[in-house]
């Protein structure tokens, strides 16, 4: 993923991989979570998408700045 994941999204909301010493490690993270913290990230995750900042990691902002580049107008990041 992006190196400055952490300046870009809500840390609420993912599961920072580097934190972690293996994808088994991750694996296991992953399954002793309770559902309460799956939904919690979720929710988080869902939060940020919806904010102006996440509009640009939504399929919707991805499409505009392609859009963007193909009009030969500077994308805005």
């Amino acid at each position: 993923g992006a190196h400055d994941i952490v300046e870009q999204l809500p840390a609420a909301a993912f599961i920072d991989a580097r934190a972690f010493e293996s994808p088994g490690a991750i694996a296991a993270y992953m399954e002793q979570m309770s559902e309460a913290e799956a939904l919690t990230m979720i929710a988080a995750g869902q939060d940020f998408l919806q904010s102006s900042q996440g509009q640009r990691h939504r399929y919707e902002g991805f499409g505009d700045w392609v859009m963007s580049l193909i009009d030969g107008r500077a994308p805005t990041e």
